[in-house]
């Protein structure tokens, strides 16, 4: 076939769909691949002058065709693009962009002054997780503003303050596509690997035959759990099987049974059918209650009941009694899909470590660069073998300004044999690349430092991405060939196997007095936590210490259970149990407010937590404490629509509970920039903008004097995992901390980096909490937590009209990029209470990526979002004052639709999603 590309001509085979051969043989990476079923459109390109999906567009069928990629676009196109988009705030994850601005290129090519309707159904076709579109919206009308000629390309931002909007470090590469994903990667001598998953949910091993699958031409290798030197992995517990031998039991259909190496990455499939496993199938267990049974069988020797989680204060049955009105629901929440837009992918590649003699660090990142690694080798010098990460020394003391860093691999190094060692490096797309080092080199059984992991961009991770998917398999694989492997999911193979939002059913009992005073609640959750803990003993805890609400109640008795299933595999989720909590506290808060004769709003007035107040944890809230701001900002919206719906929320910054929790930066003067240095993983997020306001805010540098440098397990300090809406404080406070430094030595120096090269700035936050169940009357569980309150309005026949929010963020770090990461959690959120399911039957997911429900831009309602603001000697004395949001934003949203649908049609509606409404029949 002849076909022009970006005005060239290429004469290309036939048999093969236009996403794969621009990607595989032209290496065109803007065109990314997130379903290859048509579905999501981040394949997007113009065929013709018209918009798109490459990925069911064959060859054979495009003789004479013309396409257009973002390769394609002129020069003045690129920067227009560049500018409207980062300007907007319509950047997060990357993932989905490219495709959003071909779909745009080829409006504006025919329409330059679009409305925002033409602008919905022109993206209608493209699916973004992180934004909820209205970002993209504005950026596209901005665009076409240049293209008309109305407006001049600005020059760079020459200062970046706390509450400047200025545009991302890392917007202009995931724009045009230039950044580098997981699946944009190739090397020399790759092979592709990929497992062979359970026959059953539950079924018992009996034998596992590769003879025949190793004769295929194109099989490399066929590893089964006895190649495996540890075969048990584990975010948190190691319960979890790298594969399941012969003579065990599968526990979900996500269990791999082989792994299988091949020359190409198409004959995977038929690799993997030529193996025989002769297998009985178990009667499965698929329901916590099940589960729970005295004769059900046993998923794990411990036992079905993966993790108690208790909260008692006060006297409930006293309060309870006493209480003028008490009320008692049940309510369900299901399983939910992350749906991230870039599916999971790893790429292993062998290396050999020098010998660790005196310059030990300058030789291990040699090695690793030589090796074709994406990150630039360290300075000599520099620490390189886990910066104050596990298994190396003590990090520099925090507050401290450090020349070199190389004394943090001392005592890993000192002992290091003279012959070169085998290693690995991994290119991965996770949330925490020190996760991932301490996941594979346990796995391996070898030293960490033999394992160096590289993040590449991550597009969208939302909780999904903190367990070992594909990156293990990866790993294994290229240890045993010796040669570079890549494993993938399908955007299928994502839905079946990755981590899910945990299923709770709750049983919620809620008192107060005559004035509509909160007396006490009493809560049972029961969590399914399918067939491996994963993060479920931390969701589970959330769920329970938050399920009481951002309210003051001095009597509670909340208990917890999460339950091991043969479900899909339920771990973190954006909101991290509180959203199903809440679900169910909300929902009995409208009722008891009917039974007093008071109105939603006020009963949460009169019972929102106040600064110096106990919440139900007994932690006293702290002066930055907003909530009752937030329920005065959307008090007008609430009493001025009859079908408004309202709920409030909170969620913690931080791990907490008396955990170690430290945020690490460091930043290096290097050729007249400042890198700044730290592990904290971005899936969207922008933790990188977050850390250049931090120091541009305290140095006064421009945004153009610093480079931020991907997570590095050679180059950057371990900063932890971005969980738990963590990053922001911690580790903002980290880079806060160093640039401190960094802005005494600059004044000592006459402002000058120059003089200032080779110098090294060390910043480390750890914030002290109380363990759960500490002996003390008010526990710090947390070092802040933020709150929010959400109004969902319909109109006559039931549709989304608008939602208007109030979050109490503290200090919100660049308030556009705060607001798009609001926006696009309320869209999340939505869609959980309205549109999207995750049906099971027997373990078996039923659904595919097009029919999981997400919610598309024509759905979507307009959005108001308001920061509530305090005087600046009651914020946190961290991080300039900010706070967590990048959970918060989700949690209200579903009980205040469930409500509106309540006051619209008088039905209450007590299980997600919700049914009967003009979303979901």
């Amino acid at each position: 076939m002849k076909i022009t590309i970006n005005n060239r001509l290429y004469d290309i085979p036939a048999g093969k769909s236009l996403l794969r051969y621009l990607r595989d043989d032209l290496h065109i990476t803007s065109v990314k691949d997130g379903c290859s079923s048509g579905a999501c459109g981040t394949c997007t390109v113009l065929i013709n002058g018209q918009a798109t999906k490459s990925c069911i567009r064959m060859t054979e069928n495009l003789e004479g065709a013309e396409v257009v990629t973002i390769e394609g676009l002129t020069q003045h196109e690129r920067d227009v693009y560049v500018e409207s988009f980062a300007a907007a705030g319509a950047v997060q994850c990357g993932f989905c962009i490219p495709g959003m601005v071909i779909a745009a290129k080829a409006l504006l090519d025919v329409e330059r002054k679009p409305t925002r309707e033409q602008i919905k159904k022109a993206i209608n076709g493209n699916i973004c997780r992180c934004t909820g579109y209205l970002k993209i919206e504005e950026a596209i009308i901005l665009a076409a503003e240049y293209f008309r000629g109305e407006r001049q390309l600005p020059a760079p931002a020459r200062h970046a303050g706390i509450s400047d909007d200025v545009k991302r470090p890392d917007a202009a590469e995931k724009v045009l596509g230039t950044g580098i994903f997981g699946d944009d990667i190739y090397r020399e001598g790759m092979v592709f690997a990929k497992a062979l998953r359970a026959p059953a949910p539950r079924a018992l091993i009996h034998s596992i035959n590769t003879a025949a699958a190793e004769h295929h031409p194109d099989c490399v290798r066929i590893l089964t759990a006895a190649d495996v030197p540890h075969n048990k992995h584990g975010h948190l517990r190691r319960d979890w099987d790298v594969m399941i031998a012969a003579g065990h039991e599968t526990r979900y259909i996500g269990d791999a049974i082989a792994l299988v190496a091949s020359e190409r990455e198409e004959s995977l499939d038929e690799i993997l059918a030529l193996i025989k496993v002769d297998f009985e199938v178990l009667e499965p267990v698929t329901s916590a209650t099940d589960a729970l049974r005295a004769d059900a069988p046993l998923i794990h020797s411990g036992g079905n009941i993966m993790s108690k989680e208790s909260l008692r204060r006060g006297d409930v049955d006293k309060a309870i009694a006493e209480s003028a009105f008490c009320i008692t629901r049940k309510y369900h929440t299901p399983h939910n899909d992350h749906a991230f837009m870039e599916p999971e992918v790893a790429l292993a590649v062998p290396i050999k470590i020098a010998p660790l003699e005196e310059d030990g660090a300058a030789a291990v990142a040699a090695a690793v660069a030589g090796a074709g690694g994406v990150a630039a080798a360290p300075a000599a010098g520099s620490a390189v073998a886990g910066v104050g990460g596990a298994g190396g020394a003590a990090a520099p003391t925090a507050g401290t300004s450090v020349v070199s860093a190389s004394a943090a691999t001392t005592a890993t190094t000192a002992a290091a044999p003279a012959a070169s060692l085998d290693g690995l490096h991994l290119y991965t797309g996770a949330q925490s690349v020190y996760d991932d080092r301490r996941e594979v080199a346990t796995m391996l059984g070898i030293d960490l430092e033999r394992v160096r992991v590289t993040s590449n961009l991550v597009g969208g991770g939302f909780g999904g991405k903190e367990d070992m998917s594909v990156q293990h398999h990866a790993a294994l694989m290229a240890w045993h060939t010796k040669r570079p492997v890549k494993v993938k999911f399908s955007r299928q193979e994502s839905i079946n196997y990755h981590t899910k939002r945990h299923a709770m059913d709750m049983e919620f009992t809620t008192a107060c007095d005559a004035e509509g005073r909160l007396t006490a609640m009493r809560a049972l959750l029961v969590a399914d936590t399918g067939a491996y803990a994963s993060l479920g003993g931390p969701v589970l805890q959330r769920a329970c210490t938050h399920a009481a609400g951002p309210y003051k109640i001095a009597n509670v008795d909340i208990l917890g259970l999460a339950v091991y299933t043969n479900n899909v595999v339920s771990g973190a989720y954006r909101g991290f149990g509180v959203t199903q909590s809440c679900f169910a506290m909300e929902g009995n808060l409208n009722e008891l407010a009917e039974l007093v004769g008071i109105s939603p709003w006020e009963i949460r007035y009169r019972n929102a937590i106040r600064p110096g107040e106990a919440l139900a944890n007994g932690q006293i809230a702290d002066p930055s404490t907003a909530m009752v701001e937030t329920l005065e900002a959307v008090r007008e919206v609430f009493e001025s629509s009859p079908y408004a719906g309202i709920a409030c929320g909170f969620k913690n910054s931080g791990k907490g509970i008396g955990l170690v929790d430290t945020g690490r930066c460091l930043l290096s003067v290097e050729d007249g920039k400042v890198h700044l240095r730290t592990s904290a993983a971005c899936m969207g997020q922008g933790i990188a903008a977050v850390c250049m306001h931090m120091v541009c805010e305290t140095t006064g540098l421009a945004p153009a004097d610093l480079v931020f440098e991907a997570p590095d397990t050679v180059r950057t300090p371990d900063s932890g995992t971005s969980t738990a809406s963590r990053q922001t404080l911690i580790t903002g406070e980290a880079a806060h901390r160093a640039a401190q430094q960094l802005a005494e030595a600059l004044r000592e120096s006459g402002a000058s980096l120059a003089s200032l090269e080779g110098r090294e700035f060390y910043g480390e936050f750890s914030p002290v909490t109380d363990p759960m169940g500490a002996p003390v009357p008010n526990p710090v569980s947390h070092v802040s937590y933020s709150y929010a309150t959400q109004v969902v309005v319909l109109d006559e026949q039931g549709k989304l009209e608008k939602v208007v929010a109030a979050y109490d963020v503290g200090v919100p770090v660049n308030p556009r990029s705060c607001e798009g990461q609001i926006e696009g959690g309320i869209v999340m959120g939505l869609g959980f209470a309205l549109t999207e399911d995750f049906p099971l039957a027997g373990g078996y997911p039923k659904v595919k990526y097009g029919t999981l429900g997400l919610m598309r831009a024509t759905q979507v309602p307009p959005l108001e979002v308001h920061f509530t603001a305090v005087e600046r000697e009651r914020l946190l004395p961290y991080a300039y004052g900010a706070k967590g949001v990048g959970e918060l934003c989700l949690i209200p949203t579903s009980p205040a639709a469930a409500h509106a649908y309540y006051r619209l049609d008088g039905i209450h509606r007590r299980s997600l999603p919700l049914r009967g409404t003009y979303y979901k029949k």
